[in-house]
């Protein structure tokens, strides 16, 4: 039998912007991080995600990855204008 792994919030960042926070199992963030930026546009391959940085705190983790090419650009109008259609009520919010 497995050990049974609990979700947690997971904080993501891109370029020192708090992005989303999204409910996950703590393990294989750093693919979680860059999966997230692949399907919300942020970033057209894996390449463009960089220096990944992934933190316990207090109130679960924060996964910090750098953004290069063109996913600057989108990551600045996403954040502006996000709207979540759905949500857990901690999924979606901004920071932990």
């Amino acid at each position: 039998m497995r050990d049974w792994v609990p979700e947690v919030p997971v904080a993501l960042e891109y370029n020192g912007l708090s992005y989303a926070v999204m409910m996950a199992s703590p393990q294989d963030l750093e693919d979680f991080a860059i999966g997230f930026a692949l399907s919300e546009g942020l970033a057209a391959s894996a390449a463009e995600c960089t220096d990944i940085a992934i933190a316990e705190v207090d109130q679960g983790w924060i996964v910090r990855t750098a953004l290069s090419g063109l996913g600057v650009e989108r990551l600045t109008e996403r954040v502006r204008t996000r709207v979540a259609e759905s949500s857990c009520g901690l999924c979606g919010i901004e920071n932990l």
